[in-house]
């Protein structure tokens, strides 16, 4: 049995050894880890990425990357969402103008659905 868990110990008999290699895992679905039996994060659950300076970088350089994108994606989902919460709104006043209960029902629902979303997602 080694000391520090490695990738190899996923395919372990002893419990304890196949247990610390699963307690590594930094894939956030240990599940796929267990069912192929070999680490889906290409083994770097079980890399010190301090071990390698130019390794560290390279995975810094990929979260700040990976970090960007989902801040763009973020800002566009707000403000899609915000752009059909505005449009929900105008549809709502017209219906209502025009006395079309059917319309100020359906829109009143989705501007509660949307603004249920956004307020789980903390966007307002």
């Amino acid at each position: 049995m080694s000391l520090k868990p490695c990738e190899t110990d996923l395919l372990s008999e002893d419990h304890e050894t196949w247990g610390k290699a699963i307690g590594k895992c930094s894939s956030g679905a240990p599940w796929e880890c267990i069912e192929r039996k070999v680490c889906v994060n290409d083994g770097i659950c079980f890399i010190n990425p301090w071990a390698d300076p130019e390794k560290a970088q390279e995975r810094i350089a990929e979260l700040e990357e990976e970090i960007s994108t989902l801040k763009v994606r973020e800002t566009l989902m707000v403000s899609r969402l915000k752009g059909n919460l505005l449009m929900m709104t105008d549809k709502y006043q017209s219906a209502l103008k025009t006395g079309n209960q059917p319309m100020v029902w359906a829109t009143e629902f989705v501007k509660r659905e949307i603004k249920e979303i956004m307020i789980d997602l903390e966007l307002i």
